[in-house]
């Protein structure tokens, strides 16, 4: 009996033994026990679609750290991640969560980077979920109602195509209109090969017109450069002459010219009326007398 329990005791401190070793085995697996030379990250995900305390942080495809810890912040999903300290974040860094394997699993890829300079991991970095086989699923599982009614919506016009599909006349129009752009396509590329060498000489002809453009705008661009800067130069003194001649209209039409006081003045005008009516009437007078016995004139010259 004591032998018994001697060899239940062995067996027992054995496999105690053998449990213990495990779990610190798988603990310093998951870089729980023995943190080393580590340190922590926080990432901001949309969705982190499954992902857990534990799953491995990848960089590069190399396993370097793993998911310490997930918290909900103002709905937004805040992973901690503990990484080796070899490994250096970037500014133009990259955080994903992707499927593990067909199981579901998910892991954190990071690429950190070739900026020269550090990214700022005392606040959150932000991550992005990319799809899975799971959340493709679930997404096709979502659109079978607009599957659904897109379905009907091709059945609807499939039954309304189908009498014009089996009314003659509309499929003898449709022959005809295809027949007729046949037709068309291809007298358009017999009148191309027959004026072939006739298109051939027009852009021959064209682009000499334009390289003679080009060499003569070249040739005289001194010479159009003067003529245009004279045109300005024209141009400036004939809106200076125009505003000369728009400033004395306006002196005229206020009478602050002589000419305005001549046209304008009420005075000079009705002075100058009453002396076009004596001219007029003495012109008058003197016409008359010369008809009759001639001009009298009574004057004494000495």
């Amino acid at each position: 009996m004591y032998e018994d329990n001697k060899t239940y005791f062995k067996v027992g401190l054995f496999v105690a033994t053998g449990l213990i070793f495990a779990m610190i085995i798988f603990l310093w697996q998951k870089k729980i026990l023995f943190g080393g030379d580590s340190y922590k990250i926080t990432v901001k995900f949309d969705n982190i679609a499954g992902l857990e305390s534990g799953d491995p942080t990848m960089v590069n495809g190399v396993k370097k750290g793993y998911v310490e810890d997930i918290i909900l912040i103002d709905n937004e999903p805040v992973v901690t991640i503990r990484l080796q300290k070899d490994v250096k974040i970037k500014e133009d860094y990259s955080i994903g969560i992707f499927m593990l394997d067909l199981m579901g699993g998910k892991k954190v890829e990071i690429n950190p980077g070739k900026s020269i300079k550090y990214a700022n991991i005392s606040e959150p970095l932000i991550g992005k979920f990319y799809a899975d086989i799971s959340t493709l699923i679930s997404f096709v599982g979502n659109m079978t109602d607009d599957i659904e009614l897109i379905v009907s919506d091709l059945r609807n016009i499939i039954e309304k195509l189908y009498p014009i599909l089996n009314d003659k006349e509309i499929i003898d129009n449709i022959k005809g209109v295809l027949k007729n752009s046949n037709d068309l396509a291809l007298k358009a590329n017999r009148l191309l090969a027959k004026n072939e060498n006739n298109i051939d000489s027009i852009t021959l002809a064209a682009f000499e017109i334009l390289k003679k453009s080009n060499s003569f705008f070249d040739r005289n661009e001194a010479s159009l450069s003067k003529s245009f800067e004279n045109l300005l130069e024209i141009s400036e003194k004939a809106n200076k002459l125009l505003n000369e001649i728009d400033g004395i209209l306006q002196e005229t039409k206020s009478e602050k010219n002589n000419i305005g006081k001549l046209f304008y003045d009420e005075n000079i005008l009705s002075e100058t009326k009453e002396l076009l009516k004596q001219t007029n009437d003495l012109i008058k007078i003197i016409l008359e007398q010369a008809r009759n016995k001639g001009i009298k004139v009574d004057a004494n010259l000495f």
